[in-house]
């Protein structure tokens, strides 16, 4: 009889056992199914990948493109001269209307200004040289890190059979240096050539002969004698600040600035770095 017992209390411990098994196991297969469940809902609800960053930054770099595409072929394209305001300034067909050009890093006399008192014969000289060249012609417009200027105008390098005509202003004497950045992409170029005319007495550097154009411009009537003579400022190439020791190009818009009871001048750049002066960060001379 207690052997019986026994065997029957063994018989339910083990089916109990059993039975605590299986809820056991089902419990944990539930819990590990849950946490994959909610791992999956987690990555579902993550923000995906779909490259919309990437193709911002693909489409901001292909309007960048386009824009500089844009600006390339239009300084490509020929530009018909329809007539030129001064030495430095010229009026073209663009866009299908008339805009004023004004060349970047070159200055000439004034020869249009409302102001009758500050035109000068060297700036009818510098426009009756440029429209001899330039009026009724093709050119290619080079623009730089500013298109327009404050009043409108066009601002370009203005090319024509190859030759940028900025530098032919310079080097024949007729312009100097006027840096104004940050349009100062060939003002290493401009400075030796503006230097070059200067020692070789081109245009306004030079004397009185020197001072006309050739005589296709002039028309071959006018004799040298008539000739204006050349401006004062041709005098002297370089400007100094006693104030900071600081010197510039005569014609950077720094050593315009500078009081007169502070400037002195100097012929050579030499000259004025054994004075003790430093250059200019802008002009760099």
């Amino acid at each position: 009889m207690y052997l019986v017992k026994n065997r029957r209390l063994k018989s339910f411990t083990l089916v109990a056992l059993l039975i605590f098994s299986m809820l056991f196991s089902g419990c944990s297969a539930n819990q590990e199914q849950y946490v994959v469940s909610e791992e999956s809902q987690q990555q579902d609800e993550s923000p995906i990948d779909t490259g919309d960053a990437a193709a911002g930054d693909s489409n901001q770099a292909a309007q960048d493109s386009a824009q500089v595409g844009q600006n390339s072929a239009l300084a490509s394209q020929s530009y018909k001269v329809l007539r030129v305001v001064d030495g430095d300034t010229i009026v073209v067909s663009f866009g299908g209307k008339s805009e004023k050009v004004r060349m970047i890093g070159i200055n000439t006399p004034e020869s249009v200004h409302a102001d009758e008192s500050k035109n000068t014969p060297e700036g009818k000289i510098a426009s009756e040289f440029t429209k001899s060249k330039l009026e009724g012609k093709t050119v290619q417009l080079e623009f730089d890190a500013e298109e327009r200027d404050k009043y409108g105008r066009l601002l370009a390098y203005v090319w024509i059979d190859g030759v940028m005509f900025n530098k032919t202003l310079l080097s024949e004497g007729y312009a100097k240096i006027a840096t104004f950045p940050p349009n100062v992409k060939y003002v290493d170029d401009f400075k030796a050539l503006e230097r070059q005319a200067r020692e070789l007495k081109k245009g306004f550097w030079g004397d009185s002969a020197a001072s006309s154009p050739p005589s296709s411009v002039s028309g071959g009537s006018s004799s040298a004698s008539n000739a204006p003579t050349p401006p004062a400022q041709a005098a002297y190439a370089f400007m100094g600040n006693s104030n900071s020791m600081k010197f510039h190009d005569a014609d950077c818009e720094w050593a315009q600035k500078i009081s007169p009871a502070n400037r002195v001048t100097f012929s050579h750049r030499q000259d004025a770095i054994n004075s003790g002066y430093v250059p200019c960060k802008v002009c760099n001379p």
